[in-house]
């Protein structure tokens, strides 16, 4: 597969236009870029994307640094893959980069998907073919609390059903792995096995088991005193006959 090598000029890349503006940024400041350039087909992307892995391990051992970049467009057209290549900086110290990713995600995303912890790795464990194991990707220990009551219990055992997991009460379940699809899960377990009225919507404004726990109590509270109010109508009914 044909690797074209273009160091940066003064007047930045010519010829080279970048749609996404945050990979902009990036190629900007580095000081080569790599490209795999070959006609474009599925056996095409697969053969690249194997051999920017390997490239990937490669440059880390010789103190360089490759960065994936999506779309790049070379005189109008698209590359099959591309990289920003330069030298990894030394001094991180006093840099807040999980506040600056954050930040990041922030402006981009809705509040329920920008994740409120984030935990650098030195380093991605890989598997032998050179892909992301992600089996070996273990997320850090979390004590898990004990539930506090039978609501919160019960919405804990469905919550594990749902996700695979068990998580801790006060944790943010996107924190823990969940998806959309597990919310509408969650959301029809909870509406069969517990009678909640909460909407999936309710539940990206609740993504924590006690947050959940409180609302269901909220409504059993809202259903106790309609169900007074019924009676007592009720009575009041049955006196007037």
């Amino acid at each position: 597969m044909p690797v074209t090598v273009l160091n940066r000029a003064e007047a930045g890349w010519p010829g080279i236009a970048i749609p996404d503006p945050a990979t902009a940024r990036v190629a900007a400041a580095a000081g080569a870029l790599l490209l795999l350039e070959a006609p474009r087909s599925r056996t095409a992307l697969l053969a690249a994307g194997r051999a920017g892995q390997r490239m990937m391990q490669a440059a880390e051992a010789q103190g360089l640094g490759l960065c994936a970049i999506g779309l790049l467009l070379k005189d109008g057209a698209p590359v099959l893959h591309a990289f920003a290549c330069g030298v990894p900086a030394t001094e991180v110290a006093g840099i807040d980069l999980a506040g600056a990713l954050r930040e990041h995600c922030a402006a981009l995303l809705p509040a329920y998907m920008v994740p409120r912890h984030l935990h650098l790795l030195e380093s991605l464990p890989l598997s032998a073919n050179g892909k992301v194991d992600r089996a070996a990707l273990k997320p850090p220990s979390q004590e898990t609390a004990a539930p506090a009551g039978a609501t919160e219990s019960g919405v804990a055992a469905l919550v594990a059903e749902a996700l695979g997991q068990a998580v801790a009460s006060q944790r943010n379940l996107f924190d823990a792995g969940a998806t959309s699809l597990h919310m509408v899960r969650l959301q029809r377990l909870l509406a069969e096995r517990m009678g909640s009225r909460l909407s999936v919507v309710d539940l990206f404004r609740l993504p924590s088991i006690a947050a959940i726990a409180g609302a269901l109590a909220g409504e059993a509270a809202e259903g106790a005193v309609q169900g007074g109010l019924d009676r007592a109508a009720r009575r009041r009914a049955a006196q007037r006959r």
